[in-house]
């Protein structure tokens, strides 16, 4: 049996805590949460002990490893504290506030030879990876462009909250547009360059509730990025990519995935000439419990058999969240240079 601590009971360390109560190999032991309010209500219904203090938990506790959700900025030493006390750890997506941090996390994880993943859910939903498959099998021939798209309600007036604050981790970029960047690695491979990148305000004061940009890809591949949390059009963070290639066409959502063939491809394969439409549930592997989604479930299941398998190269790994901030920093440095 595993036991592990949550650091952060937002509404991700909820999430996470629920999923992996119902692991069979797994014991929450401890949570750790700054406010006193939820402390008291998490002490009325939940059998764990209770922290002010990360590090109160972490020197206490025996825990094989933590989940990692609060605000951005404190991921940086608390990732760094749990490595030192030789746990494995799953930080929600993105990896730290900024590049350097990153790049120390992920040495150190190296260096400790520590299980790690950081939290981009959406390689784990079965719609995207079988677009990738597709990509990867050739159906659609040689990939010409990409749309990247994600919305969503999160922020429809002005704020106080950690979100509409830089220095925490608020921002667009930070909580929506991440998530983008690493689906986009994820199926193309690294990002070289980006472009045409713009920050736009439209509720908060401080930072940006939109991000549009171009990435071009090491293997020359491009696509662009269109993102916002103020469309209250959207019941719910909805994401969409559509890949455009020779010989045909992907449009996919998390539900469901479009695809166009230009001809019939090899007699083997389950696609044909003109549309094919699948949906998730003809996709979708059984889960023991789901929360907000499959993927959810899956994502840390994956992580716990990384740690009962001690497998330090699983999907997503701190090498990957350190991709996808150096791509976040490569955007606001191309908005800075055009706004010059």
């Amino acid at each position: 049996m595993l036991n592990g601590g949550v650091i952060g009971f937002g509404r991700m360390g909820i999430t996470h805590y629920a999923i992996l109560n119902t692991h069979p190999a797994v014991n929450i032991t401890c949570v750790c949460e700054s406010s006193n309010f939820v402390r008291k209500q998490l002490k009325r219904y939940a059998d764990v002990n209770l922290y002010g203090s990360y590090k109160k938990m972490l020197s206490k506790e025996d825990l094989h490893f933590v989940i990692v959700a609060t605000p951005t900025a404190y991921h940086a030493d608390i990732v760094s504290d749990a490595l030192d006390s030789n746990t494995a750890v799953f930080v929600e997506k993105p990896l730290a506030l900024r590049r350097d941090e990153s790049s120390s996390l992920t040495d150190k994880a190296a260096s400790k030879n520590a299980v790690n993943q950081v939290g981009y859910f959406l390689r784990f939903n079965e719609v995207f990876k079988t677009v990738k498959d597709i990509v990867d099998h050739g159906y659609i021939g040689d990939v010409i462009h990409y749309k990247n798209e994600m919305y969503g309600r999160t922020v429809l007036k002005s704020s106080k909250s950690w979100r509409s604050k830089g220095e925490l981790g608020g921002g667009c970029i930070l909580d929506f547009a991440s998530h983008c960047i690493d689906l986009a690695q994820f199926m193309f491979g690294p990002v070289s360059r980006v472009g045409g990148s713009m920050l736009k305000t439209i509720y908060s004061e401080k930072v940006e509730d939109a991000v549009y940009t171009m990435l071009e890809h090491e293997n020359g591949l491009s696509g662009n990025v269109m993102v916002t949390w103020s469309d209250e059009s959207y019941r719910k963070p909805f994401n969409r990519i559509e890949i455009l290639g020779s010989q045909g066409k992907i449009i996919a959502d998390r539900q469901e995935y479009r695809l166009y063939l230009r001809k019939d491809p090899d007699p083997e394969s389950p696609y044909t000439k003109g549309w094919n439409i699948h949906y998730l549930p003809e996709l979708d592997q059984p889960v023991r419990y789901s929360l907000r989604g499959s993927e959810f479930t899956l994502q840390l299941d994956h992580f716990i058999q990384s740690v009962i398998e001690n497998d330090t190269q699983g999907a997503c790994t701190f090498e990957d969240g350190e991709r996808a901030d150096r791509v976040i920093d490569m955007i606001r440095e191309d908005f800075i240079s055009r706004s010059a």
